[in-house]
């Protein structure tokens, strides 16, 4: 009789114990949510821009830094330091080319090194993580859109 109450107290046990883990309703999952869609990196408005030059028959090692709100400053090994202002035309363009898809498109560009450029000036225009790197050898091998804030920093900031 013993081994019977035990086997009933055992079946007990375990029913109530598993009763306690059923469920009348129905479970639903829900999908997790996605995250945000805001990006949290900057947009070239809210970055610095940098342009050096380096290279030539003389060896220049020129840098101007240009922050997001117009103010330039400019450094070199043989230039003479400076700072200024960009103009608001200025400013509007170096924006809309530093947005530019066609610089981020520039930056995953291979470089050509089917031709060396003996005494040419080396460029590097650094926008946040976006950067472009080029030889200017003359004809067409330069990025557009890299090149064209290479002109406008360097114009503006009066590095011939």
């Amino acid at each position: 009789m013993l081994p019977r109450v035990a086997g009933l107290a055992t079946a007990a046990v375990l029913f109530v114990s598993l009763s306690g883990c059923a469920r009348s309703d129905p479970v639903v999952e829900s999908p997790p949510e996605a995250p945000p869609t805001t990006s949290s990196a900057p947009s070239a408005v809210d970055q610095a821009v940098v342009v050096e030059r380096t290279g030539g028959i003389a060896g220049v090692q020129d840098t101007v830094k240009v922050e997001p709100d117009g103010h330039w400053s400019r450094g070199g090994k043989r230039g003479s330091p400076g700072t200024g202002q960009l103009t608001d035309d200025q400013r509007t363009q170096l924006r809309a080319l530093a947005n530019s898809p066609k610089l981020r498109d520039e930056a995953t560009r291979k470089a050509s090194t089917a031709y060396v450029c003996s005494d040419g000036f080396n460029y590097t225009v650094t926008v946040g993580t976006v950067k472009v790197s080029y030889a200017d050898c003359g004809g067409k091998t330069s990025p557009e859109t890299a090149s064209q804030i290479v002109n406008l920093v360097m114009s503006a900031s009066g590095v011939r």
